[in-house]
């Protein structure tokens, strides 16, 4: 095969894997808005007016809806307000854009892949014929990449979109460091530069490049001098990290319970386990995964200090093989911050934390693909190696063909999520939730139920059973957990009006009043409690202490 044809079949390779990825993910295309989508694009003011460029590039993520959090990703915002202005409200069109980006990122891993399994000696021949039967490895390792099924989470849910702009970003910036130095025009390495400001801007992890950066040079054979390049990626990194430190007031919130520091060494081991695990056997793939927190070592603990203790291992051994080296610390910087349990919120894990990690581990594929072909080994091996990697590839596809149907609707996902995790409150509520939406109070209540049972303070529970119940005119039950939630926060104007409600309904004038009253002070503007306290007869307007 010449080099004309080689460089064709590169092009065809990478124009066939991005049919392949859309073809996988088409039907996030039928998926509606789920989950945070729900105040991050519907009730989401600063993705509807450019007035709120300058508020979205100096706040922190949720800062639009009163709530401070210590993410700083201006680029959703602006991604969204691009999408809002392209497709209004109609989900396709949000979804469109997350299966674009996703079979991009895809081509993008097989240029990378391309680059870095090239030999570092430039000096080596490859024959036309060679160099075409290699194009199989980038080829396997874009389709291992974009085909897993965990990546069904951040292409399907329209909120995850910041972990495919980052991964594109960076994917990008190091593409084009990579041929900048392989003699290509400065200009490359300008771009590069510019490419790595929106990735961090989209999501902190792509903080994580210039190490990449630095291993592909030290890495690099014959090629030396790369370190005349690297402090320019440390002077974007440097004003991006006091922008972000003044945007979210600090570092890092602790979300989750406080654990000694030896709980929090050894509670480390289990996540790593399960992002291991959920790499290479892919099942029982949820939304959400629960945190159980272990006091000393156990199986899960032990397995993920043997997984650490083999990365280790191969980190060192592949400090000369630059491709290898790449694929693992592709896959494994990525995950350092979300092993920090301290900041984790809602769940132990996510999908989408192993979006950028599964382009390393397409990487490490192609490592392994690249060395059958290179080696001296029997026809019959090499297209058994072929087979069994289509046949991977066949079921990575058909396996997230499946799970982006999941996403379809709250209901399909939360009903999905509670049958994987059974015992999670949040899962529970969000179910409950879904079907309240569809007006299905009965189903709702038993959810409510079962997210009370997990976790008995659970105030946002508690309200919403009172509403349901409060619904069908179930007055006892209703303020019954009025109560509770008045118990848990004695400052929810809301659950005050309610409660007075039920009281005025019953007849309990004064009981009504005083609720209606300490909704009053609680929030002086409240129009609905003031109208009520109006209708009471023979009621006193203002507002009284309790």
């Amino acid at each position: 095969m010449g080099r004309l044809n080689a460089s064709v079949l590169r092009w065809v390779l990478a124009a066939l894997s991005a049919v392949i990825i859309v073809a996988a993910f088409s039907p996030a295309l039928q998926n509606g808005f789920v989950y945070d989508d729900h105040t991050q694009v519907l009730k989401n003011p600063w993705i509807k007016d450019f007035r709120y460029i300058p508020e979205i590039l100096s706040s922190s993520l949720w800062s639009y809806s009163g709530y401070t959090s210590n993410t700083y990703r201006p680029m959703l915002h602006l991604s969204f307000m691009a999408s809002y202005f392209a497709f209004g409200l109609k989900p396709w069109g949000w979804h469109l854009v997350n299966v674009s980006l996703h079979a991009v990122n895809g081509v993008l891993v097989f240029g990378v892949a391309s680059r870095v399994l090239k030999p570092a000696d430039e000096g080596a021949s490859v024959s036309g014929r060679a160099e075409g039967r290699s194009l199989l490895a980038p080829f396997f390792a874009a389709l291992f990449f974009a085909l897993h099924p965990v990546n069904a989470e951040p292409v399907a849910w329209v909120s995850a979109v910041t972990e495919l702009t980052f991964a594109f970003f960076l994917l990008f910036s190091f593409y084009l460091y990579m041929r900048f130095r392989e003699g290509g025009r400065p200009g490359l390495y300008i771009i590069s530069l510019a490419s790595f400001v929106p990735a961090l801007l989209s999501k902190e992890t792509a903080i994580v490049l210039p190490a990449l950066v630095i291993a592909y040079d030290l890495s690099g054979g014959k090629r030396r001098g790369g370190w005349k390049y690297w402090p320019g990626f440390l002077a974007v990194a440097a004003p991006y990290l006091i922008v972000r430190t003044l945007a979210v007031g600090g570092v890092i919130q602790h979300r989750q319970a406080p654990l000694t520091g030896v709980e929090l060494v050894i509670n480390v081991f289990p996540l790593v386990f399960q992002y291991a695990w959920k790499l290479v056997y892919p099942t029982g793939l949820s939304a959400l995964y629960e945190l159980h927190a272990i006091k000393s070592l156990d199986l899960n603990a032990v397995a993920g200090i043997a997984v650490t203790a083999a990365f280790v291992a191969a980190l060192f051994a592949s400090r000369r093989k630059r491709a290898l080296l790449a694929g693992l610390l592709m896959l494994g910087l990525p995950l350092l911050p979300v092993l920090y349990i301290p900041a984790l919120s809602t769940s132990a894990s996510a999908d989408r934390y192993m979006y950028l990690p599964t382009a390393g581990f397409g990487i490490i594929v192609g490592c392994i693909v690249e060395a059958v072909f290179r080696g001296k080994l029997k026809a019959a091996f090499s297209v058994a190696v072929i087979a069994i990697m289509i046949a991977v590839t066949a079921a990575y596809a058909f396996a997230s063909f499946e799970r982006v149907a999941v996403w379809r609707d709250d209901l399909a996902l939360w009903s999905d999520t509670v049958r994987k995790s059974p015992g999670s409150r949040y899962a529970h509520y969000n179910l409950a939730l879904a079907y309240q939406g569809r007006g299905d109070l009965d189903n709702a209540i038993v959810e409510l139920k079962a997210a009370i049972k997990a976790a008995p303070d659970y105030e946002d529970a508690h309200y919403n059973l009172a509403w349901c119940y409060q619904s069908k005119g179930d007055s006892i039950n209703a303020a019954i957990h009025y109560k509770e939630v008045l118990r848990l926060d004695p400052g929810s104007a809301d659950a005050h009006y309610n409660l007075g409600l039920i009281y005025r309904n019953e007849t309990f004038f004064d009981e009504a009043a005083f609720e209606f009253r300490e909704a009053l002070r609680l929030k002086p503007d409240y129009a609905e409690a003031a109208g009520a306290l109006a209708e009471i007869p023979g009621a006193i307007g203002g507002v009284t202490a309790r």
